[in-house]
């Protein structure tokens, strides 16, 4: 898969899509309080993004599946890890 195609494709997506991804994600049974940290949700997105199958995500080779939902997850909180680490010194 190309990862680059992949951060073009979620850079083009908006909170509607993420909404419809998590909506998606819980009526396949996801349960994870966050549902940035599920997989199942990474790999929704990740479909969206390349404009595949959620199958065809999930028939990658183990290394490519978790290449490219770690890609989702990172694209995701990739901004907010300063930001957080900066709110932790100032308590």
């Amino acid at each position: 898969m190309d990862i680059k195609k992949l951060e073009t494709g979620l850079k083009k997506m908006t909170g509607y899509d993420y909404e419809a991804a998590e909506k998606e994600a819980r009526s396949l049974g996801e349960t994870v309080p966050e549902i940035t940290f599920s997989k199942k949700f990474q790999c929704i997105l990740a479909a969206k993004a390349l404009d595949k199958n959620v199958d065809d995500i999930l028939s990658l080779n183990i290394q490519e599946y978790a290449e490219i939902t770690v890609s989702v997850f990172n694209f995701l909180i990739g901004n907010m890890v300063p930001q957080i680490q900066v709110n932790a010194t100032k308590k």
